[in-house]
């Protein structure tokens, strides 16, 4: 049986060795207002959730309690692990149906529900990576920046897939949008405030705040399954 977000909370809590003042002084809440989250009694509004997300740093929806597995596109349960540090191969664009092409960040902007693969000729080379052959990567991008360090840093590569159904989001998760704006990586979250928006939250927090944007505004979207720092055979 599924648990409880109050049963999540209670279990997460007490395995990071925290008490319920602990946890109210992160929320700037009372000690009472957390017992009644452990109790079932109410629950914390969506930015009090992101936080207690982070601080035990588990996915949104499994803090509430959402199966993680049971999701739209069953293509995106083939998640390569993204720990893993494999050995690339780079090989000549004859044999690109080998491999997987790397893309510089503005190759991916484009036209609404453009496909990467008009841009073939900006491909800056192609990778075999024997863990990503039976995965659903689409291609390569190097991060650039800090702002979802430490998991994403300056230099990383991360294989992502394109979603189709830009109306389907995994919340907690890491994505690249195309927006009209330019290329964001950033892991989204829903606006309670507005149906119509999305969070976008940066794991480096303190120096990139979070900020929301118009669904609208995302022309192309891409589900990061996997980032790694190369190491050549």
């Amino acid at each position: 049986m599924d648990k409880s977000f109050s049963d999540i909370l209670y279990e997460m809590r007490r395995k990071n060795d925290l008490n319920q003042e602990d946890l109210a002084d992160l929320l700037q809440v009372t000690r009472a207002t957390i017992s009644d989250y452990e109790r079932g009694k109410s629950v914390p509004p969506l930015a009090s959730l992101i936080k207690i997300a982070d601080k035990f740093h588990i996915l949104l929806d499994e803090l509430v309690g959402r199966n993680v597995n049971l999701i739209k596109n069953e293509k995106i349960n083939r998640v390569v692990n993204p720990t893993v540090n494999p050995i690339v191969n780079p090989i000549e664009k004859s044999e690109a149906n080998r491999g997987v092409p790397l893309y510089p960040i503005k190759a991916i902007a484009g036209s609404p529900g453009g496909d990467i693969s008009v841009k073939e000729n900006e491909a800056e080379g192609y990778y075999d990576i024997p863990e990503f052959r039976s995965s659903y990567i689409d291609f390569l991008v190097k991060v650039k920046g800090e702002s979802m360090s430490p998991e994403y840093q300056d230099g990383d590569m991360i294989g992502v897939q394109k979603i189709n159904d830009l109306a389907f989001f995994q919340w907690g998760k890491v994505y690249i949008l195309d927006t009209n704006q330019g290329p964001l990586i950033k892991r989204l979250y829903p606006c309670e405030e507005n149906s119509e928006r999305i969070i976008c939250h940066s794991d480096n927090a303190e120096k990139y705040p979070c900020f929301n944007i118009s669904m609208s505004s995302i022309r192309n979207l891409y589900l990061v399954l996997a980032s790694f720092r190369i190491r050549f055979k």
